[in-house]
């Protein structure tokens, strides 16, 4: 099944950000997709708080990191519905969603309004009840997804040598087939291991494969080359099934994915934390 990530991009009125990524089939043609995203983001907007609305959404392409902007009602963007105030920068209803005939995706759903929320406690009221009811029912509406990786079984091992970085994320390295193992395709995730400077281990997306089998992956952009002697990575698989379920788990104050904006306490910098 071919499926493309969704990652819509919020704010609220004290100017902190965050976002959220879905997996959508795309339709026919790229107005189909929006119009499938649109109404994605008319129904997240249903449990949202009015003191915050949805900025924008960045649509897979097939090409990575190369997505498709679609900013919204002219660029009004999709507010809230629900009565403010939204709840702490760092509350978040965990939603479980689960795929058939597996996978589970658990999104933190941020900007949910302060009232459902007693102590630790997720305490719905009915207004509540009813909007999230429609933001479950697009999502149980079959363009919607549960992706994720698996390592099956015994690890298959793929040596790989002249690991080195490139601009301005991630690294590209040379690597050599195991014999009766699939060529890793563009897309793959990977995980890396025996590397020995910060950065090059971990899981990896193969984002450029060139005409002479050079891979990049992105992530981590690694200071240096590679010295280690033994780096090595094992092709991960993938699992892509349409959302079976979809039921609120508890409310976490976790700071989930990578928040931008301003947030209380940091001061303003122009400097990236990333150099």
């Amino acid at each position: 099944m071919t499926v493309q990530p969704v990652v819509l991009i919020f704010r609220r009125n004290d100017a902190y950000g965050w976002s959220e990524r879905y997996w959508v089939t795309p339709g026919g043609s790229l107005s189909d997709t929006i119009s499938i995203v649109n109404s994605f983001m008319a129904a997240r907007a249903a449990i949202l708080s009015n003191s915050c609305y949805i900025q924008r959404a960045r649509i897979g392409t097939g090409f990575y990191r190369n997505p498709f902007i679609y900013i919204p009602n002219g660029g009004a963007g999709f507010f809230g519905l629900e009565t403010p105030p939204a709840a702490e920068q760092e509350v978040a209803l965990l939603l479980q969603i689960t795929g058939n005939p597996n996978g589970i995706n658990r999104p933190f759903v941020k900007g949910i309004p302060s009232r459902v929320i007693t102590g630790d406690q997720f305490t719905p009221d009915a207004t509540f009840s009813n909007n999230l009811n429609t933001f479950t029912t697009e999502l149980l509406s079959g363009a919607w997804n549960v992706v994720g990786s698996v390592s099956g079984g015994t690890p298959i091992f793929y040596p790989m040598t002249a690991l080195n970085p490139t601009a301005p994320r991630g690294y590209s390295f040379s690597y050599t087939v195991p014999g009766g193992s699939p060529t890793p395709v563009l897309g793959d995730k990977i995980n890396v291991s025996g590397a020995n400077i910060p950065g090059y281990n971990g899981r990896k997306r193969i984002v450029a494969i060139s005409s002479a089998g050079v891979i990049t992956v992105g992530g981590a952009a690694p200071p240096v080359p590679n010295t280690s002697s033994a780096p090595k990575f094992e092709l991960l698989g993938q699992f892509v099934n349409p959302i079976f379920t979809v039921q609120p788990d508890s409310i976490t104050l976790r700071r989930s994915g990578r928040p931008f904006g301003l947030v209380r306490g940091r001061r303003q910098t122009l400097y990236s934390l990333r150099q």
